[in-house]
This record gives C-alpha cells, structure tokens and sequence, in this order.
C-alpha cells in the first residue's frame, strides 16, 4: 500500500525489460523540522489506503514494516500538522536506486516549513 507513490514509469520499464519487479518492504518518514509533526497521514488516493502516525517527535521516525510488495507505481498523499500549520503534499519518489533482488525501504523526510523529500533506498 505505501509503495504505490512511485512512478508509473518504474514499472513498466522494468515489465519491458523482462525483469522482476523491485520490491518495497518498509516505509520511513523522518521529522527534520524543528517541530514535533502531528496527524502525519499517508494515502492512496487510488485505493483509498491509509498509513498513520499520531506524531513524530524533531529529530524521530516512524516506521511501518510489511511484508515484501512489488512497486505499483501509484501516487500517494501526505499530510501532517507541524507549529499550527496543515500541509498536504503530493509524493513522488526523487531517487530510484539500481534495481536490486533485496526489497527497498521507502523514505519519506518532512522539513521545516511543508518540504518532503521522498526517495527509495
């Protein structure tokens, strides 16, 4: 389900190249904001799916380990509440690693002032 913010481009070059398809099997998001980060929810517009963390304290993660997936190249949504402040933020992955056997772990790092990066590693 945390998977599906990835590009739809992934997949099918990976299809068109007969190879099987990576794999994710842990989601990350990291606070860097000075700011303990509130309701910090992640969604599947698609699917309608939805990942939670009730806060992340400044300088803290949560994690959310699940078994090994295939990449399905969806977008995802995210929102969190950070010094008073709503933000929802469309997710696309920034940096795909080389295609791997091992399942990669989904990175997502919330900053000060509403930046996310979001990445595969």
């Amino acid at each position: 389900m945390v998977t599906r913010f990835l590009l739809c481009i992934v997949c099918t070059a990976l299809a068109a190249c007969g190879v099987k398809p990576q794999t994710v099997n842990e989601l990350i998001i990291q606070n860097r904001s000075s700011e303990i980060v509130y309701d910090v929810k992640l969604k599947i517009p698609k699917t309608g799916r939805v990942v939670s963390c009730s806060s992340i304290l400044s300088g803290r993660e949560c994690s959310l380990g699940f078994p090994e997936r295939a990449l399905q190249g969806n977008l995802a949504n995210l929102s969190w509440q950070e010094d008073g402040v709503g933000y929802s933020r469309t997710l696309s992955a920034g940096n795909i690693a080389a295609v791997t056997d091992k399942p990669l772990h989904a990175v997502v790092v919330i900053f000060p002032g509403g930046y996310l990066q979001a990445e595969l590693r």
